[in-house]
């Protein structure tokens, strides 16, 4: 696979070229993780807004970055950068449980922590999937919204006039 994916990117290196590839969805032996809690709790968050998510979290010791190769691309792509990414490159394809820990988030609290992210974080679809994959990524939600806002914008507007009668009233002698 890395023989054929040479002949469709600049990078020389294999690691550079597996984060190439993982970062637009292709079949790696790499796991994404993200050095900034914030970011790890909207992944957990993002998809399947009625079903729980998870954050792992990984101790980074001097032994562990070398256990599982952990490392930072040398070229990084603009959602890389934004997602604060890591790969982490297991020997035997997959992690240790007693290396990590899991915390659990409930799907009932998956909406109100990704309104509290955007809002108090700046941390939305927008800016963690900040490229051209990641807008096709999510193209659906930027046609509803382009769908909800055309409809608003070509809707007829009712103009409500009130007139008044702007001479005093006269009094009925009875």
């Amino acid at each position: 696979m890395l023989k054929v994916a040479k002949d469709y990117t600049h990078e020389e290196d294999t690691f550079e070229i597996l984060t190439e590839l993982q970062h637009f969805g292709g079949y790696t032996n790499l796991i994404d993780f993200t050095t900034d809690s914030h970011v790890a709790l909207f992944f957990a968050c993002e998809s399947s807004l009625d079903k729980p998510g998870r954050m792992i979290l990984l101790e980074r010791t001097e032994d562990i970055d070398k256990k599982y190769q952990i490392k930072r691309p040398q070229n990084p792509q603009n959602r890389i950068i934004a997602q604060k990414s890591v790969f982490v490159r297991p020997p035997m394809g997959f992690l240790e449980r007693k290396q990590y820990t899991v915390i659990d988030i409930p799907g009932l609290l998956k909406k109100p922590i990704l309104v509290h992210l955007q809002k108090h974080h700046g941390i939305s679809i927008q800016t963690v999937y900040n490229d051209l994959h990641g807008y096709i990524r999510n193209q659906d939600t930027h046609l509803k919204e382009g769908i909800e806002v055309y409809i608003s914008e070509t809707q007829p507007i009712e103009d409500v006039l009130q007139i008044t009668d702007s001479q005093p009233s006269k009094k009925r002698e009875s």
